[in-house]
């Protein structure tokens, strides 16, 4: 082996300098016999002669044959590049890592035939001990967000990484923060909708959010149920007393901004009451009976009051 090392130019024994050579190479120096006596595997031939180097099989041009199908050799190769290529210190240092990443450091094989280019899949394979978030990870599995109890455990552990009482606290742009834009996008926004969908069991009124698609007051069921929570949180409990109602007063149990979007108060009076006469309705209030608009709304009571003043000020 001396005399090949000698002719190839490389050092005797040092893995460094034999990763790169081929069978053709051993072969063109009279190696042919030598070569198959070990598989014609150069790395079989090296590991054998010089056992007490550190060989790594995946820097060769080719690797034994099965040798990505056992799960100790996938092992010590992601301890390798995690440690040695990557910089890789505790195991959520992954999540900044890419399946490109892999494929880069004599991965290829690994990452994109056994798992599909799934980086993810990898390493819940690998390491089963922790307790993997998919969502974290650069792309998470293609169809992952289309499994209801995937989008569920998002759901709870965003809630609980927030430190938030209930689900129904989220924001889209919290979501949007955490890796949950893709799968908000595919609820056209709506963290409401999102919620809905994910745990149908649960009751997700549409007042406790900050904000609901206007589509959410096309059913007539929607409409009746804010009108009822309207009457009570103002504590009414006759027809006749929605005359003493003012803006201020939905203002102030946060309800102003939604029964403007469903159409306004004396849109949304007439179809609940239709036998009643609301000529006398306060004059303030016809401010809240604007035309229902489309997309998201989602203003603060300030802002609307802020709004009011502004068409008060445009009226006079």
């Amino acid at each position: 082996m001396a005399w090949l090392a000698a002719r190839l130019g490389r050092a005797e024994g040092v893995p460094e300098q034999w990763y790169s050579v081929t069978q053709e190479e051993v072969k063109a120096h009279h190696g042919a016999g030598l070569l198959k006596r070990y598989g014609n595997s150069p790395q079989r031939l090296l590991a054998a002669l010089y056992p007490h180097q550190r060989w790594l099989p995946w820097l060769f041009p080719h690797t034994p044959k099965a040798f990505w199908a056992r799960l100790d050799n996938q092992r010590r190769f992601l301890d390798w590049l995690g440690s040695e290529r990557l910089g890789v210190r505790e195991r959520s240092d992954w999540y900044r890592v890419t399946a490109a990443e892999v494929a880069a450091h004599q991965g290829a094989y690994l990452i994109t035939r056994t798992y599909r280019n799934s980086l993810y899949a990898l390493l819940r394979h690998v390491y089963p001990d922790y307790d993997w978030l998919p969502w974290l990870f650069a792309t998470v599995p293609n169809g992952f967000w289309l499994e209801r109890a995937h989008r569920q455990r998002y759901v709870l552990w965003l809630q609980d990484h927030l430190g938030l009482a209930s689900a129904h606290e989220l924001s889209a742009a919290q979501l949007e923060q955490h890796r949950g834009g893709a799968l908000l996008k595919s609820y056209g926004g709506s963290v409401a909708a999102l919620l809905a969908d994910a745990f149908p069991e649960q009751r997700w009124p549409p007042w406790l959010f900050k904000k609901v698609a206007a589509s959410t007051w096309d059913s007539a069921e929607a409409r009746a149920e804010l009108m009822q929570q309207c009457e009570t949180r103002l504590h009414l409990r006759r027809i006749e007393d929605w005359h003493r109602v003012s803006l201020a007063h939905l203002q102030d149990i946060g309800l102003a901004r939604f029964v403007r979007q469903a159409g306004g108060l004396a849109h949304l009076l007439s179809q609940r009451y239709p036998d009643h006469r609301w000529d006398a309705l306060r004059a303030d209030m016809s401010l809240t009976s604007r035309g229902r608009g489309s997309g998201m709304t989602g203003k603060g009571d300030e802002d609307e009051k802020a709004e009011v003043e502004e068409e008060k000020s445009s009226a006079e």
